[in-house]
């Protein structure tokens, strides 16, 4: 049995005025307190117009629908034939955004029978709308009975879960009316699902674009939907084989693999297309939202763009420098960052790198990077300061900051400092010119130790010292030991010639050796051809390369590479690295083959480079998609994990970073 709430609404608008009207609305949970013997339960939800009070009682009946505890349960709808995936237009998603924006801002729903609530919304399967205050997601409703309450219904849902929460009942309190009104709104309508197939859950997954498509579980009559907007929001869009293992237990069937299922149960899949207009704040102009905002066109990626990309990166990463005191504690938030590692208090305290941004938990997480991510930081840093195209001011300040990350990790214990990050740290100071005899010649003598320990290169024991001894010849080859870094590179060279896929994971400190004017003229080349080789084998698993071969993947992944194996769709940012790669063995003098020891480019390099930076364009986080978290200046300008994720790691803003300064130098 439903255990039933008391909502009180104001008849008047006005908590003076002392008459009061009271619907029930069952709940889940609820608080219980006794008097006269009685247990009841009574939910506060605020003060509401007498106009509004129509709209209560139906905001109340919405909310039984939704409710655990409800009596019945709310009658799901009946699932049509599945068809070619038709999907609603913008005008359609306008109509209904600016009906719900009029609601919220009147803080009163129209009732369930009024001509006002019945919203045609062609094409339209199913509807669900978010609400956020100040970008944090307080309330969200769905419906799919296919009629022109749907916007109403969903709405309600959404509101009446917003009014449950604690702020808002707070500001609801404090303020009186119009608390809807400072609601952001953000919906999404759903087009008629197409089928998906896969013999078992991972097969369907794969065909999932995650973030884009809508996934669907049909059992019989019945169909349950979990929309992109709520998959992203929640930050599960990157799992859909999980998404489809909870929509089968929603559905009501046991939790086991497709194949398993008898034909009785008869099960489907399906995906189905959206279109979502979301607005930054309350009242602002709704626009079209997609995974990774708008798909960027390659002819946006022009010298001048990529100039700028590389400025605002370069300035974003210096950003996330913080100055972290051993005796502070890790912060967390991305709004309250610890003191400005820029600052003249900070000049002398250890400068930490900030980890993991995770936007939809407005937290840090952990809280900062490792020492490999802070070397690979000061590394990127220090390069984009050797960019001429440069202000000399930010120049100055990458140089600085650079040499401050450096000093910092030097003082790190052996345990927290890998193998590799001495020679990146190497690599770094060298870049960045610094005269500082004393923390060069610590870390050289730290990077002598680490060559000793791998006289050779034995495959069949590991791949890993090959990456270790890249970077370490590239610090030895800065530092004039021009034969010991030829003697190392020649033998990863030779010892991997047919593992092409550790080769690819090599190619970056190969590349960063190629460069290095101390290294014979021979060895440079060897070393530009053998990347050239990975260049030109990894063109055709470029998306973009050959339309006819990547014909149906999303714009949005123009770019990108496929990774060596998952699912097709699953392409992340990891592929920056090796862009960047690509891109630094052959800087411009290099392209032509004019300079000593230079191997010419490959005839494809410039333009994978420019589908690479558009790539990197579409991955760093801009409006209008910032706008619907918590705090959008804490994320804009870094770069993403995945389109399917919010997540924005150091990896991928560093990564970024060198690729766009070594398009630069062949601009």
């Amino acid at each position: 049995m439903a255990i039933l709430v008391l909502q009180l609404c104001s008849r008047r608008g006005s908590a003076a005025d002392e008459r009061y009207m009271a619907t029930t609305m069952p709940v889940a949970t609820w608080m219980p307190f006794t008097t006269r013997s009685l247990v009841s339960s009574i939910l506060l939800c605020g003060l509401l117009h007498a106009s509004a009070s129509g709209c209560c009682i139906d905001a109340t009946q919405d909310a039984a629908a939704n409710t655990v505890g409800s009596a019945e349960p709310p009658a799901k709808p009946l699932a049509k034939p599945l068809g070619t995936g038709t999907t609603p237009d913008e005008n359609t998603a306008l109509d209904g955004f600016l009906a719900a924006r009029a609601w919220l801002d009147a803080d009163a729903l129209p009732a369930l029978d009024a001509q006002a609530a019945q919203i045609e919304l062609p094409a339209t399967n199913a509807v669900c709308v978010l609400l956020r205050l100040n970008g944090r997601l307080v309330g969200v409703g769905e419906d799919a009975t296919g009629d022109r309450l749907m916007l109403r219904r969903a709405t309600g849902r959404a509101v009446v879960k917003a009014l449950g929460d604690e702020t808002i009942r707070s500001v609801r309190a404090t303020l009186g009316d119009k608390v809807t009104a400072r609601l952001s709104l953000e919906i999404e309508l759903a087009g008629e699902p197409t089928p998906l197939l896969g013999r078992t859950i991972a097969d369907a997954a794969a065909r999932i674009v995650p973030g884009r498509d809508g996934i669907a579980v049909r059992r019989g009559e019945t169909i349950v939907r979990a929309f992109p907007s709520r998959l992203i929001a929640s930050d599960n869009a990157d799992r859909p084989d999980g998404t489809i293992a909870a929509l089968l237990v929603d559905a009501g069937l046991p939790a086991k693999d497709l194949n398993q299922y008898a034909d009785t149960d008869r099960v489907s899949l399906a995906r189905f297309a959206t279109i979502r207009l979301r607005e930054s704040s309350p009242g602002g102009a709704p626009e079209v939202i997609t995974r990774g905002g708008r798909a960027i066109e390659l002819v946006e990626i022009t010298p001048n763009a990529t100039m700028r990309m590389a400025i605002q990166l370069t300035t974003r990463l210096a950003g996330q420098l913080v100055a972290a005191p051993k005796s502070e504690q890790p912060h967390e938030k991305p709004h309250e960052k610890p003191q400005d590692a820029h600052s003249v208090d900070a000049q002398h305290a250890d400068t930490r790198l900030l980890g993991t941004l995770n936007p939809t938990a407005d937290r840090y997480d952990p809280p900062f990077a490792d020492a490999r991510q802070s070397a690979l930081a000061a590394l990127a840093l220090a390069y984009a300061a050797r960019a001429p195209q440069f202000p000399e001011a930010l120049a100055t300040q990458a140089r600085n900051d650079a040499q401050r990350l450096i000093r910092s990790i030097a003082l790190l214990p052996d345990a927290d400092r890998p193998a590799t990050v001495d020679s990146v740290c190497a690599l770094a100071l060298c870049a960045s010119s610094v005269a500082d005899e004393d923390l060069r010649a610590q870390l050289a003598a730290r990077v002598r130790t680490q060559i000793a320990a791998h006289t050779s290169i034995d495959p069949a024991v590991s791949p890993v010292p090959a990456a270790f001894a890249a970077a370490a010849s590239a610090a030895l080859g800065a530092d004039g030991n021009a034969a010991e870094a030829a003697r190392i590179a020649r033998a990863i060279l030779a010892a991997f010639h047919d593992r092409p896929g550790t080769l690819l994971q090599t190619a970056l400190p190969l590349a960063l050796l190629a460069r290095q004017s101390a290294l014979e003229p021979a060895c440079a080349a060897e070393i530009r051809a053998t990347i050239a080789s990975l260049a030109e084998q990894l063109a055709a698993q470029q998306i973009g390369a050959d339309p006819l071969a990547f014909e149906g993947m999303p714009a949005d992944l123009v770019g990108g590479l496929f990774p060596p194996s998952g699912p097709r769709m699953r392409v992340d940012s990891e592929c920056l690295r090796h862009a960047a790669a690509f891109a630094f063995a052959f800087p411009k003098t290099a392209a032509t083959g004019a300079a000593t020891g230079a191997a010419k480019a490959p005839a494809a390099l410039s333009l994978a480079t420019r589908r690479s930076l558009r790539f990197l364009a579409q991955h760093t986080a801009d409006d209008p998609w910032v706008g619907g978290f918590r705090h959008p200046e804490a994320l804009r300008g870094l770069v993403r994990a995945s389109l399917a994720t919010d997540d924005c790691p150091p990896e991928p803003t560093i990564y970024g970073l060198l690729l766009a300064v070594a398009a630069l130098e062949q601009s």
